[in-house]
Order: C-alpha cells, then sequence, then structure tokens
C-alpha cells in the first residue's frame, strides 16, 4: 500500500511532464474551423489562439500566443487543372522567386495526385506544405514552426511533426 506522501513526487512529475506535452503541441482538438466557400473544416489543437479569417473568405491563418507557431489553410479554384503534386512543384517556384537567396536544407516530400506534401528547413525553422485537390478546387495548408528561433532544429522538428498528426483536415 502507498501512503499519500511517496505518490507525491511521482504525482508531480507526472504533472510536469503532461504540462509539457500540452504546451508543445499535444493539446487536444478542441478548436474547428470551417470554410462554407471552399467546403472544408480544420480542426487544430488550441495552442493556435490566435486567428485572423481573410476577408475573402478563403481560409485562415491561425498562430500560437508566442508567435512561434504560425498555421494557415486556404482554399482556391483549380483554374489551370493542376494535380496535387504540380501544385506544389508550383509552391516552391513561387517561393524562389520571392525568396531567391531562401535555400532548403532538407525536403522530404510525398506526392500524387490529390494529395501532396512536402517537409522543409530552412535554417532552425521548419515548414510543412500540403495541397489537396478537391473537385475543381484546392486546399492549401502550409505551417511554420521555431519562428523565434528559440528552439533547437531537432526540437522544432519534433515540434512540427506532433502538431501535424494533431490536425486534422
Amino acid at each position: 500500500m502507498y501512503s499519500n506522501k511517496s505518490c507525491t513526487p511521482l504525482l508531480l512529475v507526472c504533472l510536469f511532464f503532461i504540462g509539457l506535452g500540452l504546451s508543445y503541441g499535444q493539446s487536444p482538438l478542441t478548436n474547428e474551423y470551417c470554410n462554407e466557400r471552399f467546403d472544408f473544416c480544420l480542426k487544430y489543437p488550441s495552442i493556435l489562439s490566435q486567428k485572423d479569417i481573410s476577408s475573402n473568405e478563403d481560409g485562415v491563418v491561425l498562430r500560437s500566443d508566442n508567435q512561434d507557431i504560425r498555421l494557415r489553410v486556404f482554399g482556391y479554384h483549380n483554374m489551370l487543372e493542376n494535380n496535387a503534386a504540380e501544385e506544389l512543384d508550383h509552391y516552391f517556384d513561387m517561393a524562389n522567386m520571392e525568396h531567391p537567396k531562401l535555400e532548403a536544407e532538407w525536403i522530404s516530400t510525398a506526392k500524387n495526385d490529390l494529395d501532396s506534401n512536402a517537409w522543409i528547413r530552412v535554417g532552425r525553422i521548419v515548414y510543412f506544405v500540403r495541397t489537396i485537390v478537391v473537385g475543381e478546387d484546392i486546399i492549401g495548408l502550409t505551417f511554420e514552426v521555431n519562428r523565434t528561433k528559440r528552439l533547437s532544429f531537432e526540437e522544432a522538428e519534433q515540434l512540427a511533426k506532433r502538431l501535424e498528426q494533431n490536425i486534422q483536415l
């Protein structure tokens, strides 16, 4: 039989790790954003508490309170009838035109016609980009982790992967 005194340190350690997990993107999917114009919903962790909806109602930008994480989800009409892999390549072309000196140090992609994504490392910042073809529209999702560069790349990568698992589109 355990006494209350012997359980207290164990309980404190457990609460510390639970709190650490919640503050680093493992909070439950408590928030939802639905876009009627492009007919999609996004469930996301409560750590992303700041929300700016676009004026043309194509999507939303979500941010953490400390500005370290930014997520953007949006829809647009697929006028060129591209598949998801082509749209992802188009995203890279646009990023390179806007930032000619941008050099991604790490890229991992998964591409197919309907759903493509990529992980990109630029210094200590981790980017995730996803394009999904839905009928005649495309849904784009991007997020950045470690915008304040307070974490090491390894910590940012782990946080980004947990965040990606906690987002449902």
